[in-house]
């Protein structure tokens, strides 16, 4: 009985067993754990991935304004060639499709570097949204695709200077249409906030380089016809309002930027250019070196600030993601101190708690095996 008693002891207080009894007491509470520390990577990740998106898509909404850049001038060049039937402005043209050639083509190759995936992540829990912008991206190869047709007919003086700039003008808006829906989903307050403003200057771009083209037709038939002019006033008046549209959402330092521009000596020069062209019918051909120079000073400076917008923004992204890696880096340490403390206070607990047995099997053992009287050590 007394054998049959100690190895009953001996076997329940078998260390193997006792590891066993430890790791089965920690089994819930580290299930628990482990299902957080899992759930936290998750969410982490994804808002990480998150902020990763969001930056591709402001990188292709610069990208999308450096080629609508480039196109606006080549339609303000093939403007002054069919205005003067071919005879003036061919090598400023050419040389600005070789420019316009060079941006396409590493466009397309940053186009098919980016991430399609990672792309429509940035639009989060809306699908339609990146549906969309697939959609967007797709109709602007297509008529990027008719970029050569276009040219050929200018070369052939086939389509008339306004048929050509409306042409132009179907491809650009198709492109900022990418930018704007790009540039803006999903972002903060202050993010959103920047990419409205980005929006706006690039419409006030468009309207710009649109208007440098009317004057271009204007000053190279050497005649403002009615339709020439109005179209100035339109576009003139068009970005006066996207400017006061500019203001009211910008903060005082973006104001006062673009206040910087509009108050240039190159304003300056451009408003007597219009004021020229507006009170004469009779064009005058010496003027369009002038004014082609002036509205393209002025257009680069309102690129310039677009740009900085941008910018802002991705620097914005960019906090933002060190922000999320620094508290989910801290979280992760967090939890695995607690599973490494909680682990080690339980082993300790089982410990502790199974040493009397130890103790009181071992005493057994020894009155067992031995004839002396024995002291019986258990729990006091």
């Amino acid at each position: 009985m007394a054998r049959s008693t100690y190895d009953n002891l001996q076997q329940a207080t078998d260390m193997r067993r006792m590891w066993v009894y430890a790791l089965g007491i920690l089994v819930a509470p580290l299930l628990t754990m482990g299902f957080l520390s899992a759930d936290l990577h998750r969410s982490n990740l994804e808002e990480i991935q998150l902020v990763e998106s969001q930056r591709t898509q402001i990188e292709l909404a610069e990208l999308m304004a450096g080629l609508v850049s480039e196109l606006q001038r080549e339609r303000g060049r093939s403007t002054a060639y069919l205005a003067s039937s071919g005879q003036q402005y061919e090598p400023e043209m050419q040389s600005q499709r070789e420019t316009t050639d060079s941006v396409l083509e590493q466009t397309r190759k940053d186009l098919n570097a980016i991430d399609q995936g990672k792309l429509s992540k940035g639009f989060g829990a809306s699908p339609p949204a990146a549906e969309s912008l697939e959609h967007a991206l797709a109709d602007a190869r297509d008529l990027l695709g008719a970029l050569p047709e276009i040219r050929e007919r200018v070369d052939d003086l086939s389509i008339t200077a306004p048929d050509q700039q409306a042409r132009y003008t179907e491809i650009i808006r198709s492109l900022m249409g990418v930018a704007n829906m790009s540039a803006g989903f999903g972002l903060t307050d202050t993010g959103q906030r920047l990419s409205e403003m980005a929006d706006i200057l690039q419409d006030a771009i468009e309207y710009a380089a649109r208007e440098r083209a009317a004057g271009t037709l204007g000053f190279s038939t050497g005649r403002f016809d009615t339709e020439t002019t109005f179209q100035m006033i339109e576009f003139n008046s068009a970005q006066q309002v996207l400017f006061g549209q500019f203001r009211r959402v910008a903060p005082p330092s973006y104001s006062r930027e673009l206040d910087t521009i509009v108050s240039s000596a190159a304003s300056t020069q451009l408003n007597r250019l219009r004021s020229r062209a507006l009170s004469n019918s009779a064009g005058n051909f010496a003027l369009l070196s002038d004014w082609f120079t002036t509205t393209t000073s002025m257009i680069d400076g309102y690129k310039a600030l677009a740009t900085k917008l941008r910018l802002d923004q991705y620097l914005l992204l960019m906090e933002r993601q060190e922000l999320l890696l620094r508290d989910y880096h801290r979280a992760l340490a967090a939890v695995i101190l607690s599973m490494v403390m909680s682990l080690t206070i339980a082993l300790w607990l089982s410990h502790h708690y199974m040493r009397p047995f130890r103790l009181f099997a071992s005493s057994l053992g020894q009155f067992r095996d031995s004839k002396e009287p024995t002291k019986v050590i258990g729990h006091s």
